[in-house]
């Protein structure tokens, strides 16, 4: 039988002139979209800035756990706190995520009642 730690989604995370980190889906928050670059807002670690698309990234992690709720964000359904009514999100960390109308239903969708 296999650690359950194991079986765990984890995605690469390529940053330039390092080696490749495999990041446990469960430990990321949030994530950002720059221009050419995606922001990983981790829950317990600083924040990393790394090359790539949030569409490349998004696609990476098993359907189900994330939901990308505005054209710059997809969340951790885990780690949403409430839906304060005037199109943000609020993450158990406090952070304050814009929604828009297609990400309201995207996460509908998943079964999370807003």
């Amino acid at each position: 039988m296999q650690n359950a730690f194991a079986m765990e989604p984890k995605i690469p995370i390529r940053e330039k002139g390092k080696n490749t980190e495999y990041v446990p889906v469960s430990a990321i928050e949030y994530l950002e979209a720059g221009r050419a670059y995606c922001i990983f807002h981790y829950k317990n670690k600083p924040q990393k800035t790394v090359s790539g698309s949030l569409k490349e990234y998004f696609d990476l992690i098993p359907a189900g756990i994330f939901c990308k709720v505005h054209r710059s964000f997809a969340v951790n359904i885990d780690e949403i706190a409430w839906y304060d009514n005037h199109h943000f999100l609020i993450m158990k960390s406090g952070a304050s995520i814009p929604i828009s109308e297609e990400g309201k239903n995207a996460l509908r969708e998943t079964g999370f009642i807003l």
